[in-house]
């Protein structure tokens, strides 16, 4: 039978190697940990999913033919951001966010509502997709979340990430990315007003939102980090997605974008410019790292341009 860590994708097995030795450990321990879910949840894992870019992801049974997923977690972060994360698919209990049904912090699993296909396979255009997904944020926006902490150290990781992954990249891009990008959070960090902070998913992309079942139009995001945070914060995830359009006139479709998602959410233009910009260049280095080199020279070079529209 073949190993269920051979089943991985390409990013989480890049994720896993780039851990080191937490992460070589895990790829040899999660077989182990799965059979001891299956005996502990009384579940059987059936098949593994594609498509998780940071855990092993499979479809899975109940004795009485219940459908789930069991998702488990590469244990490179702290626990408390898995413990996080299953406290607001608990505060949703399936209202635009997926079910929660049992979870383990100590393996970092979860056994999950079964959803269908991502969106991004739905072949809507990126518009569209964009509706969705600000439609199912505005409803984790809208619910009261008692007992979330407040992302008070969000605007560190960028700030100590960037200029660290440049500088062990050797300078993969003009430093105005890095400057702008560091100037950029500033700004942001002194227009925020915690007061009205809400809970963030953290990674809204059409990778992380499924069909529901039984409906052909209604979906359901997953993997949210159970903050609370800015609005603009969420909308900037959209910024970097689908960057294939903007091949033409990088910085004139990115404004494009900013005021279209603007008009969809109330969110200002300018935040979230700054935290589209913050995004982009983040998560291209992070691709980089993990040796997806196309997609993050791809991603830094419209980062570059972006620098012309500050």
């Amino acid at each position: 039978m073949m190993s269920w860590s051979e089943s991985l994708s390409t990013m989480t097995r890049g994720k896993a190697q780039a851990a080191g030795e937490i992460g070589r450990r895990w790829l040899t321990e999660l077989d182990g940990i799965i059979a001891s879910l299956e005996r502990d949840w009384r579940i059987e894992v059936t098949r593994a999913l594609d498509g998780g870019s940071h855990a092993f992801v499979g479809e899975a049974v109940g004795q009485g033919g219940e459908a789930y997923v069991l998702k488990a977690e590469l244990p490179d972060n702290p626990t408390e951001e898995f413990l996080r994360s299953a406290a607001a698919l608990r505060l949703m209990d399936g209202k635009g966010y997926c079910r929660l049904y049992a979870c383990d912090g100590v393996r970092r699993a979860a056994l999950l509502e079964r959803l269908g296909e991502p969106l991004s396979r739905s072949g809507l255009p990126p518009d569209a997709q964009m509706r969705i997904i600000c439609a199912a944020l505005r409803v984790g926006w809208d619910t009261p979340c008692p007992g979330l902490e407040p992302n008070a150290g969000g605007y560190d990781w960028f700030r100590r990430y960037i200029p660290e992954a440049y500088g062990a990249l050797s300078a993969p891009c003009r430093w105005e990315v890095v400057d702008q990008a560091l100037e950029r959070l500033c700004g942001l960090e002194r227009r925020t007003d915690p007061s009205g902070w809400v809970m963030v998913h953290g990674d809204a992309h059409n990778n992380n939102m499924l069909r529901a079942p039984g409906a052909d139009d209604e979906y359901k995001l997953i993997d949210p980090d159970g903050i609370l945070f800015e609005r603009s914060y969420d909308v900037g995830v959209l910024m970097r997605e689908w960057p294939d359009e903007y091949a033409a006139a990088p910085l004139a479709a990115g404004r494009v974008r900013c005021a279209f998602l603007s008009a969809l959410t109330g969110v200002s233009e300018a935040d979230i410019w700054d935290w589209g910009f913050l995004q982009m260049t983040a998560t291209a280095l992070i691709l980089l790292q993990i040796g997806q080199a196309e997609l993050g020279q791809t991603m830094l070079r419209i980062a570059e341009k972006w620098t012309e529209g500050r």
